[in-house]
């Protein structure tokens, strides 16, 4: 029997779980994480949305065909209509049979599994599912909620599933889980995940891992809870308690902390000598091919280095060092140091020989006459000399 039920009903919404696990989990091959309030997940808050559907009678193993009010993509699945099975599970269509006996451990070959609670739930005592919605589009939010008595009088069990069209994130609320049984006491005999034909998401298998007025969230790829609000997702955020820590984020050599989470913190004063090694720090003694480090005593004889300090050792062909002492003998050099320049190549600026700049004169050019000359001058001397 169906029932619809055309008012809303009173939002109930209870906040401060009793039990503050801070459990997280995945990311899994399709990209789903999850976590807890505890751990950044969004808080406990039980809800009924308007325009509910009530269905009942229900019996085990059985399962019932819900239409969505929008489509929902999980893993590589766009939903319209659900399948919700009174065992605590939702699969993407009404032909998929799930047996109440849970998989456990939850692994993959399901086309898209949504497991809150699946379990051997005794739902022919009085149980029911109800449907509702809330917001408006593109914000709305479909509730899918399975209510049932226990076997142990009193207690009850009530959980929900909230599928949220503005992101595609889910929700996972427990009002009531616990019971005196411990064999099935906060899910102790029961699955909770997600599953599909090619990853598993396993929040918990056959282990009492929730309580009463506890919520887990799930995300999609491309979403997490980010408790320290820095917009990156685990694995690329190593740690999740610190904003300034992810790839892509500007190490700080020696604090003691991997921003770029890369393994290991930088040390202050940094010497990679690895090709293509952009540090340019006083002192780098980077000497591979394509070093760009300019600074004073680099000792980097890679082909077209471009430091032009005192006492630049660099030969290469091609060098643009004008620095005083430089002993590059290569072609092309345009070294026109001062005294001291070994520079005898080809097309090299080294300048005129030492006997040519001394000070005060020029000399004339020398030519075959040059030895008669000197003789000359020295008669002249010694005529003046005898003169005196």
């Amino acid at each position: 029997m169906r029932a619809s039920l055309p008012i809303g009903l009173v939002l109930l919404a209870l906040s401060a779980p009793l039990l503050a696990r801070a459990a997280s989990g995945g990311p899994d091959a399709g990209g789903w994480s999850w976590a807890d309030t505890a751990s950044g997940g969004s808080p406990f808050a039980y809800e009924y949305g308007n325009n509910a559907e009530v269905f009942y009678p229900l019996t085990p193993d059985s399962l019932v065909p819900v239409p969505l009010p929008f489509t929902f993509d999980l893993y590589s699945y766009t939903l319209s209509t659900l399948g919700v099975h009174t065992n605590g599970v939702i699969t993407p269509t009404t032909f998929i049979p799930v047996e109440g006996t849970n998989s456990c451990p939850l692994t993959p070959g399901w086309s898209a599994l949504i497991a809150p609670y699946w379990d051997a739930l005794p739902i022919e005592l009085d149980g029911l599912i109800v449907t509702s919605s809330l917001g408006v589009a593109p914000q709305r939010v479909f509730i899918i909620e399975w209510s049932l008595e226990r076997p142990t009088p009193g207690e009850f069990l009530a959980f929900e599933v909230k599928l949220f069209e503005e992101d595609g994130h889910i929700e996972f609320h427990y009002l009531y889980v616990e019971s005196s049984d411990t064999s099935v006491s906060s899910g102790a005999s029961a699955t909770v995940g997600l599953a599909s034909t090619s990853s598993s998401l396993m929040v918990g298998c056959d282990s009492p891992v929730l309580s009463d007025e506890y919520a887990i969230t799930l995300y999609p790829p491309g979403l997490c809870a980010d408790p320290d609000g820095d917009g990156v997702c685990p694995p690329n955020d190593c740690d999740d308690s610190d904003g300034s820590v992810y790839p892509g984020a500007v190490e700080i050599p020696g604090d003691g902390i991997d921003q770029d989470c890369d393994g290991a913190d930088e040390p202050i004063g940094d010497d990679d000598d690895a090709t293509g090694d952009d540090d340019d720090a006083t002192g780098d003694d980077d000497d591979s091919v394509g070093d760009d480090d300019d600074a004073t005593g680099d000792d980097d004889d890679a082909t077209g280095d471009d430091d032009d300090s005192v006492g630049d050792d660099d030969d290469s062909a091609g060098d643009d060092d004008d620095a005083t002492g430089d002993d590059d003998d290569s072609v092309g050099d345009d070294d026109d140091s001062a005294i001291g320049d070994d520079d005898d190549a080809t097309g090299g600026g080294g300048g005129r020989s030492t006997t040519a700049r001394r000070t005060g004169c020029a000399m004339a050019p020398t030519s075959a006459n040059g030895p008669f000359a000197l003789l000359l001058l020295g008669f002249a001397l010694i005529l003046r000399r005898r003169a005196r």
